[in-house]
């Protein structure tokens, strides 16, 4: 694995819910009335992230056979979703367990439009300062799905938690040749609330998901957009 030869550090530890009979309104209420104190971070924004997996769908299929080591790889940038996008950034997202850390580095400007590919993707790699061994790993991926949502964040008076809460997902299938982006599934209904925290204060989180009235569970964006518009 890629992993292998990079420099790995700043481990988190991550916990999901996906919330599908609760108003927005009121998971709201729930995180700013939990006992850590939640309040808002950040400004609210739009997510954009282009997945890359192989033709046969490696990273999903790891995903689903629930194994412990999982890389996902991504474009992600923030704003408008089409067009020309000048601050995005590559993204590969280990996991271990349940621990997890993200690798970034930025991308070149490039053009959204219904003329991106796999050539096109690849020549914007080529325009960025990427270190050999990613460019290497990236020659063996394609663009498989495309992911937006409005995320809301919130921290712990402590500072030592977070919690985002993603709403108005969509979710468009890409090809390797030019792509409309008319294949695609809109989720206006349900909320995926993650909380996360530095490795350091993974002994505590239990205690916070403890007053967290939803289920705990494993969804993924990635997972959930393929199942959508692939199957």
């Amino acid at each position: 694995m890629i992993v292998d030869r990079l420099k790995l550090e700043d481990f988190r530890f991550e916990r999901k819910f996906f919330i599908t009979d609760c108003s927005r309104s009121v998971v709201e209420s729930i995180v700013k009335h939990h006992p850590a104190m939640f309040r808002e971070a950040y400004r609210p924004r739009y997510n954009n992230s282009i997945y890359l997996d192989t033709p046969g769908l490696t990273s999903y299929n790891d995903n689903l056979l629930g194994l412990s080591e999982r890389l996902k790889t991504r474009v992600r940038w923030y704003g408008e979703l089409f067009g020309q996008i000048e601050s995005a950034v590559l993204e590969l997202k280990y996991k271990k367990a349940l621990t997890g850390t993200k690798m970034k580095y930025e991308l070149a400007p490039f053009d959204l439009t219904d003329s991106y590919s796999y050539d096109y993707q690849h020549e914007m790699f080529a325009r960025s300062d990427l270190p050999g061994v990613i460019q290497e790993h990236l020659r063996t991926l394609q663009p498989s799905i495309l992911i937006r949502y409005h995320r809301k964040y919130y921290e712990s008076v402590d500072h030592r938690f977070r919690i985002t809460l993603d709403t108005d997902m969509e979710f468009y299938r890409l090809r390797p040749r030019s792509n409309s982006f008319l294949d695609r599934h809109i989720d206006r209904d349900n909320t995926v609330m993650e909380l996360k925290c530095n490795e350091e204060h993974g002994n505590a989180i239990d205690g916070i998901t403890s007053h967290i009235p939803f289920r705990l569970t494993k969804n993924s964006k990635y997972v959930s957009g393929i199942d959508r518009l692939y199957r």
